[in-house]
C-alpha cells in the first residue's frame, strides 16, 4: 500500500473510529472533493469568528452561512461597518512558511483591499500552526508593500490607511 493511502486511512480511522481496510480509486477521487469542502467549511467558520469579533451581531454571524464566500469580491463586505475583509484558512507548509500559491493569493488580496481607500480593511488568518511566522516571512517578500498592523486585541477605533491582520483560532 502506498504511503499516501496509509496516511489517509489512518486519518479517516482517527476521525471515524472505524477500521478501514482499503480505499478504492473511486473513493480516493471522491475524497479529493471533500478537501475543497473542508476548506470552505473552515473559511466559513473563521469568517463567523471575524464577524462576531467585529460586530458582536448574531444576526450578521448567522447571515455568513446564507451567502457564498467571495460573493461581493471580498469574503466579508459589511457596508454598515465600512469594512471589508479577506479570510484565509491557510495551513503553513513545512510548519512555518506559505506555499507559492498561498503567498500569491494573499498578496493579491492585499492589493485588492488596498484599492478600497475609504474602508477599514482586514486580512484574517486562521491561527493554526506557525501561521504568524509564515505571515512574518511573507511581509519580508520584496512584493509586499502595504502598511499593516497585527491586532492582538480589538482597538477602540480603526483607520483606513492600513490593513489590519487578525489571527483567529478555536477551530
Amino acid at each position: 500500500m502506498n504511503q499516501y493511502k496509509e496516511r489517509l486511512m489512518s486519518l479517516l480511522e482517527d476521525i471515524t473510529g472505524i477500521k478501514i481496510g482499503n480505499i478504492s480509486l473511486e473513493n480516493l477521487s471522491e475524497l479529493k472533493h471533500v478537501g475543497h469542502l473542508a476548506n470552505c467549511a473552515v473559511t466559513e467558520e473563521v469568517t463567523k469568528y471575524f464577524v462576531q469579533w467585529l460586530t458582536g451581531n448574531p444576526e450578521l454571524v448567522a447571515a455568513v452561512s446564507e451567502r457564498s464566500m467571495s460573493a461581493n469580491g471580498h469574503d466579508v463586505d459589511l457596508p454598515e461597518y465600512n469594512t471589508i475583509a479577506e479570510i484565509k484558512a491557510n495551513d503553513p507548509v513545512g510548519g512555518n512558511r506559505l506555499s507559492g500559491s498561498q503567498t500569491f493569493h494573499i498578496i493579491e488580496d492585499f492589493e485588492k483591499m488596498w484599492a478600497e481607500t475609504n474602508k477599514y480593511k482586514f486580512m484574517v488568518l486562521q491561527d493554526i500552526g506557525e501561521i504568524r511566522e509564515a505571515f512574518s516571512a511573507l511581509t519580508r517578500n520584496k512584493e509586499f508593500k502595504w502598511p499593516y498592523e497585527i491586532l492582538d486585541f480589538k482597538p477602540d477605533h480603526f483607520e483606513t490607511d492600513r490593513i489590519y491582520v487578525l489571527f483567529l483560532g478555536g477551530i
